[in-house]
């Protein structure tokens, strides 16, 4: 089966899922959600604002988590070789940064780039989404619209970051800007389509 992966990343709330529900169902892939929530009750949280707690009061708590985190995403792509997702190793890289790069040493820092690296190779086609104007409060989310902009300025640094350091398998990234879901959802499925026509 040829491999389709279709990754959407992007700060809390930006509405990667209701972007990659959209796909999956004009392009006939397979919707499979990565966020965290099914690791959260074996890690003894409930929210995003518990786990930014958790990692700061306990440093080596934020480094594991952070580690199960890259490995559910890498579980979830070696079982589902075409899938679209809602998050990836951008989110992965850059919540590592702000959450736990400060209490870790850099030969551990290097190796979660790493395997940053190789989960971003593997995919087909790979979007940023900018914040939207205002996040829906769900009690899940941070909704601090300064800790969006935040989030997506590194990923998108993260992006260039990504394909500078792939030269033999650079794979672009590209940034969707808060349209309406339907002028997002066209503008992702043109994006897609012409990356496969130059593959």
């Amino acid at each position: 089966m040829v491999r389709k992966l279709i990754v959407i990343s992007g700060p809390s709330g930006s509405g990667k899922t209701t972007l990659a529900k959209a796909l999956s169902a004009e392009l006939g892939i397979p919707f499979i959600e990565s966020s965290t929530k099914p690791l959260w009750r074996a890690w003894g949280i409930s929210s995003h604002k518990e786990i930014i707690t958790k990692s700061q009061v306990d440093p080596a708590w934020g480094i594991s988590f952070q580690f199960a985190v890259l490995q559910h995403r890498k579980q979830l792509v070696e079982r589902n070789p075409q899938m679209v997702t809602d998050r990836g190793p951008i989110d992965n890289w850059v919540y590592f940064l702000m959450q736990s790069s400060h209490h870790t040493p850099n030969a551990i820092s290097e190796r979660y780039l790493e395997e940053c690296l190789d989960l971003h190779r593997q995919a087909s086609c790979s979007f940023i989404l900018e914040p939207l104007p205002t996040v829906e409060h769900d009690g899940f989310r941070v909704t601090n619209k300064y800790y969006a902009e935040m989030t997506f300025q590194l990923m998108k640094a993260t992006a260039r970051n990504f394909v500078e350091l792939s030269p033999y398998n650079p794979k672009t990234v590209f940034i969707l800007s808060p349209y309406l879901p339907q002028q997002r959802l066209q503008h992702a499925l043109d994006i897609y389509l012409t990356t496969l026509d130059n593959q």
